[in-house]
């Protein structure tokens, strides 16, 4: 009876850790998992003809460091693996900081109303790839892949915020920068 037991409870274990694939943090108000995968090409075309400043070149950065592949702007042209796109016409449900991430096995189309939209649509497009995109140095023997998914998200929150306590250990202003770094990329405000 204990064996029977401890395998039904063996297959339910099982059967939560393969349904909880797509893992985001925080996690996105709508997540529709679609089949297949989108492979990381080599070289990598993003499309920003309406998005000026950092988020761009941030998210350029963050495709090269840790793959090798070369990643570069075009402004008008051929169909592009990645799109960033602001809404000409606001999103109500976006608000703000609100994004659509859209993953299909050829190319990701990230839309938000605002330009801190994007950038949080971003934080989730790194968080689809494998952990070692967070590495500074190259890594190899990885297989750039994400799952093919359409991600809707916004803050259920207006002010989302973490305590840093400096008045009882001291911090170096890189260590305050990085931590600012983490709050960002899990969307806090």
């Amino acid at each position: 009876m204990k064996k029977y037991l401890l395998l039904i409870l063996f297959i339910f274990i099982c059967r939560i850790s393969h349904s909880q694939k797509i893992s985001i943090i925080p996690e996105p108000v709508k997540i529709v998992e679609k089949k297949g995968v989108f492979i990381l090409p080599k070289i990598i075309e993003i499309s920003a003809s309406n998005i000026e400043g950092e988020t761009v070149q941030f998210l350029q950065s963050k495709l090269t460091q840790a793959t090798g592949y070369k990643a570069f702007v075009n402004r008008k042209g051929r169909l592009p693996h990645i799109t960033l796109s602001l809404n000409s016409i606001n999103d109500s449900e976006l608000g703000a900081e609100g994004y659509k991430l859209s993953v299909s096995n050829s190319s990701v189309y990230i839309k938000a109303n605002q330009s801190a939209g994007l950038y949080f649509g971003i934080q989730s497009l790194l968080q689809l790839l494998p952990h070692q995109i967070e590495s500074k140095t190259l890594v190899n023997d990885v297989k750039w892949t994400m799952p093919t998914v359409e991600i809707t998200d916004y803050p259920r929150f207006g002010w989302r915020g973490l305590m840093l306590d400096v008045s009882r250990h001291f911090f170096s202003k890189a260590d305050v920068k990085t931590y600012i770094d983490n709050m960002a990329r899990y969307k806090f405000n």
